[in-house]
This record gives structure tokens, sequence and C-alpha cells, in this order.
């Protein structure tokens, strides 16, 4: 899954009194708008979001303009697929650029790679 253009912000994408054992989201980005149907899927299908649930240092903003920065691009799985999710990164386009020392490219905004490391 990816971009739903809605911010989730702190909101919860687990009922914890069904799945406790599920790890806490924490999202960079406080703004919850527009995202009441997509929290109802996730907890509908038993999926949530990987963003936010992992090493909050990887995490970053999925949106970045010159109005602001948001979340609003996701990688969700189902609860069972957790055990095999290592690591989850957010990375921006121009930092992978500049370390790969790659000529850089004039953008119109900051794109973002997320990448998901499972076994």
């Amino acid at each position: 899954m990816g971009d739903f253009n809605k911010r989730i912000g702190d909101r919860q994408d687990v009922d914890f009194n069904i799945d406790p054992d599920i790890t806490k989201h924490v999202d960079r980005d406080k703004v919850f708008r527009g995202g009441e149907m997509f929290m109802d899927f996730l907890k509908d299908s038993r999926t949530c979001v990987l963003n936010g649930r992992f090493e909050s240092c990887k995490d970053n903003y999925t949106c970045l303009t010159n109005r602001g920065q948001s979340v609003v691009d996701y990688i969700c799985a189902p609860y069972d697929y957790l055990k095999y999710v290592n690591a989850f990164e957010v990375k921006l386009v121009n930092d992978i650029v500049n370390q790969s020392g790659m000529e850089p490219v004039e953008q119109k905004k900051n794109l973002t790679i997320q990448l998901l490391l499972v076994e």
C-alpha cells in the first residue's frame, strides 16, 4: 500500500483490547486529517501501518514541500506479518543521491523512498 493522502497523526490503527501485543505506532506527523475510513479499514482488516512503529531515527516525513511536511504515504502489513519485519526506514531521495555520489537532478519537491527489511 502506499499513497493514501490521509494523515493519521497519533491515532492508533490497532484495537489494543483485541490485539494488545502489537507495538504502538508513533507518527512524526501529529495532524489527523481525513483518515477516518483509512483507520476503520486498518482495524477491520487487522492490518497496521509500519511507519512510526520501528526506530524513530529512521522514520521521516513522506511529503516535503515548500508549504510544509507531513506523513501521507504508508506501508501497511497484516498483524501476522509483523514478526517478519526487521526494520523500516523512510529515506529522502536527496539523501540517497548525496550518499551515493550521484549528480543531483533539479526537482520540484523532495521525494521519499520507504524501505522495508524482512527476514
